[in-house]
C-alpha cells in the first residue's frame, strides 16, 4: 500500500491557483495542503508556496529551483535528489526532512529548523544558513563550500567528510561537534 496521496497535474494546478489567491488575501482561496502528497519528479521551478504544508510529501528529484518556500512546513518530507538551487526556505520547518544528494546551491535557509534533517552528500555551496538550527543534522560528505554558517547550532551534528572550504563561521560556540575528516580552508 502506497502511503502517498497521488494527485493529477490538474488537481495540483487548482491547489496552486487557490494558494496564490490565499497569499494575496487569506480570506479567499486556500493555503496549499500537500501533506503526504506524491510530487516526485515534478517541475515546480519558481513556484510560490510560502507558508504551505508539505509535511511528509514525496518530492524525490523534484525541480524546486528558485521556488519561494518561505515559512513552509516540510517536516519529514522526502527531497532526496531534488533541485532547490536558489530556493527561498527562510523560516521553514525542515525537521527530519531528507535532502540526500539534493542540490541546495545558493539556497536561503536562514532561521530554519533543520533538527535531525539528512543532508548526506547534499550540495550546499554558497547556501545561506545563518541562525539555522542544525542540531543532530546529518551533513556527512555534504558540500558546504563558501556557505554562510554564521550563528548556527551544529551540536551533535554528523559532519564526517563534509567540505567546509571557504565557509563562514561566526557567533556560535560549537560544543559537542566533531569535524572528523572534514575539509576546511583557513585564511
Amino acid at each position: 500500500m502506497d502511503i502517498f496521496k497521488t494527485i493529477t497535474q490538474e488537481e495540483l494546478k487548482i491547489i496552486l491557483d487557490n494558494h496564490k489567491i490565499w497569499l494575496e488575501d487569506n480570506n479567499k482561496g486556500e493555503c496549499a495542503n500537500l501533506y503526504y502528497v506524491d510530487l516526485h519528479g515534478l517541475n515546480l521551478e519558481g513556484v510560490d508556496l510560502r507558508h504551505a504544508s508539505l509535511g511528509c510529501a514525496n518530492l524525490y528529484r523534484a525541480n524546486l529551483s528558485g521556488a519561494n518556500l518561505e515559512g513552509v512546513s516540510l517536516k519529514g518530507a522526502y527531497l532526496n535528489g531534488a533541485n532547490l538551487e536558489g530556493a527561498n526556505l527562510k523560516y521553514a520547518n525542515l525537521k527530519y526532512t531528507k535532502f540526500e544528494r539534493a542540490n541546495l546551491t545558493r539556497a536561503d535557509l536562514r532561521y530554519t529548523d533543520l533538527e535531525g534533517a539528512d543532508f548526506n552528500e547534499a550540495i550546499l555551496k554558497r547556501a545561506y544558513l545563518m541562525n539555522a538550527d542544525l542540531e543532530s543534522t546529518d551533513l556527512r560528505r555534504a558540500n558546504l563550500e563558501d556557505a554562510d554558517l554564521g550563528n548556527i547550532n551544529l551540536n551533535n551534528a554528523k559532519l564526517e567528510g563534509a567540505n567546509f572550504k571557504g565557509a563562514y563561521f561566526k557567533g556560535k560556540k560549537l560544543t559537542t561537534v566533531e569535524f572528523k575528516k572534514s575539509k576546511f580552508w583557513i585564511f
